[in-house]
C-alpha cells in the first residue's frame, strides 16, 4: 500500500516541474516576439497582391490581323489567363475541321492594349470560356479584308457578372497610345460560356 502511495506521489513531483518548465518557455516565446515558423508550402497573399488577383479593369485587348486570318474558318474557344504586369487576357483555340478537335497549344494570343475604366471584375465575376463562332471568324476576316485593316480588337463588355467581347478592326496600332482609335465594327462578338462540351 505504502509502495503504491510513493509511486503517486514520485508521479506528481516529476510532472509538477515538467509543467513549470514548459509554461516557462512559452511566456518567455511571447515576451522575445517569437512567433511560430509559418508553412512555407502555403503561399500567403496579403494586401495588394490579393487586391490584384480578386479585382481589376478589363483591358482591350488586340491581335495583328497577319495571325487572325491565319485561323481555320471555324468557332475559337478562348480561356483567360493573368500575364504579368497586371493582365488579364485571352489566349485561342481553334476548332479543326476534320477530325473535330483542338491543339494543344494555343493557336491565338491577344495582347493587352489599354485599360477600361469603366469595365471591371471583381468577386462575383465569372471566367467562364468566351466563344467565338465560325460565323463571327468570317465576319472578322471579312471585316480585315474590306476595311484592309492591320489590327482586330477586343472590347471587353459585360453581361451582368459574365464577360464577353465585341470585336473591331483598325488600321491604328493599339500597343501605341493615341488619344483616340478609329475603329470598325465587325458585328462578331464573343458569348460567355457556361461548362460544357465543345
Amino acid at each position: 500500500m505504502n509502495f503504491q502511495f510513493f509511486l503517486k506521489m514520485y508521479r506528481w513531483i516529476f510532472f509538477i516541474p515538467l509543467f513549470a518548465m514548459a509554461s516557462c518557455n512559452q511566456n518567455d516565446d511571447k515576451k522575445a516576439g517569437n512567433t511560430p515558423a509559418a508553412d512555407s508550402s502555403k503561399p500567403v497573399l496579403a494586401g495588394p497582391v490579393m487586391a490584384a488577383l480578386t479585382s481589376g479593369a478589363l483591358d482591350t485587348l488586340f491581335i495583328d490581323s497577319t495571325a487572325f486570318v491565319k485561323l481555320d474558318n471555324e468557332k475559337v474557344v478562348f480561356s483567360f489567363t493573368f500575364r504579368g504586369n497586371d493582365t488579364l487576357t485571352l489566349h485561342g483555340w481553334s476548332l479543326k475541321n476534320n477530325p473535330k478537335q483542338f491543339d494543344s497549344l494555343p493557336n491565338i494570343k491577344l495582347v493587352k492594349a489599354r485599360a477600361d475604366k469603366t469595365l471591371t471584375y471583381g468577386l462575383g465575376t465569372y471566367f467562364g470560356n468566351v466563344v467565338l463562332s465560325k460565323k463571327g471568324v468570317e465576319d472578322v476576316k471579312d471585316a480585315l479584308d474590306k476595311k484592309h485593316a492591320q489590327f482586330v480588337l477586343f472590347a471587353p463588355r459585360k453581361y451582368g457578372e459574365n464577360i464577353g467581347y465585341d470585336i473591331f478592326v483598325g488600321k491604328d496600332n493599339p500597343a501605341v497610345l493615341v488619344k483616340i482609335f478609329v475603329v470598325d465594327p465587325t458585328g462578331a462578338s464573343t458569348n460567355p460560356s457556361p461548362p460544357k462540351p465543345y
